[in-house]
């Protein structure tokens, strides 16, 4: 049997290239002392969404952190409490709502992108308000394909619902993931599982749309960060120039948000620690 990639193999691989090579997926300096003073208190948990997070804390023991790592992004969160039951609420297969990481006092993009997915699937009908949002603000393969075959079926004039939603997902890792029926399983086995809890975690139009230009506005800072960052003779993580050369996000309160809205995700924490491709 041929080791080479197939085609869907290394589309699925490639796809959030981009987002590293034009800076929306923040970079970590290992020589820079701002991100060497932290540990590791777990293992990384592998969420429903995709995502990777991890419980960490700063070297002084005080101050509380999710790492989360994913195909497309990485970010720290500063929390005020501890946040190991959070990190294990995201592999949780159970039927309950998806905890926001705002319940103990923190801010991530996971949240925003979970808003997007609870709204478009409990309200499929009105998927089309967020027809000009790329599908790449999704930062994982799980998110992605998810949002992705919902809005195949909508193009086909299907109805957009969890099986239909589900059964374009499996014929796909059929075509991406040939030669790993095991893997295939385990993938639409957590696409389902996550898909259940999108459907009851709480969403809104207005709270959907403010995540969705969030998102869109910060990779679109990132982006300008790592150009000035290229054409700099001084060299940043890219994180930390966006979170430096960032101006204000976007003011996007809501009086039906459930998370905060208006603080940046990517923290600058050597200081105070803060479609379709």
């Amino acid at each position: 049997m041929s080791l080479a990639l197939t085609e869907g193999e290394r589309q699925r691989g490639e796809r959030f290239k981009p987002r590293e090579q034009d800076g929306r997926k923040p970079g970590v300096d290992p020589f820079d002392d701002g991100w060497t003073s932290f540990r590791g208190l777990s293992d990384y948990t592998r969420g429903l969404d995709g995502a990777n997070y991890a419980n960490v804390q700063h070297e002084n023991g005080r101050q509380h952190y999710v790492q989360i790592t994913s195909a497309g992004h990485f970010e720290f969160v500063r929390v005020d409490q501890d946040p190991t039951k959070w990190v294990a609420d995201r592999e949780i297969g159970a039927p309950q709502p998806l905890a926001p990481l705002s319940a103990i006092g923190g801010d991530c993009r996971s949240d925003r992108e979970d808003l997007i997915l609870s709204f478009a699937a409990q309200r499929p009908v009105e998927l089309r308000e967020l027809s000009w949002m790329p599908t790449d603000v999704f930062t994982t393969t799980r998110r992605f394909e998810i949002y992705d075959a919902m809005l195949t079926l909508r193009v086909r004039g299907k109805e957009i619902t969890p099986e239909a939603t589900l059964a374009i997902l499996e014929t796909r890792l059929e075509d991406a993931l040939p030669r790993n029926p095991w893997i295939r399983r385990y993938e639409l086995h957590d696409s389902a599982s996550y898909l259940t809890r999108l459907l009851i975690t709480p969403s809104d139009a207005i709270s959907a749309m403010e995540a969705a230009e969030y998102l869109h506005a910060a990779d679109h800072r990132a982006r300008l960060a790592h150009q000035q960052n290229s054409r700099s003779t001084v060299v940043h993580p890219p994180a930390l120039a966006a979170a430096q050369t960032a101006s204000s996000p976007l003011n996007l309160e809501s009086a039906t948000q459930l998370l905060p809205l208006n603080t940046p995700t990517l923290l600058d924490v050597s200081s105070t620690p803060q479609v379709r491709p």
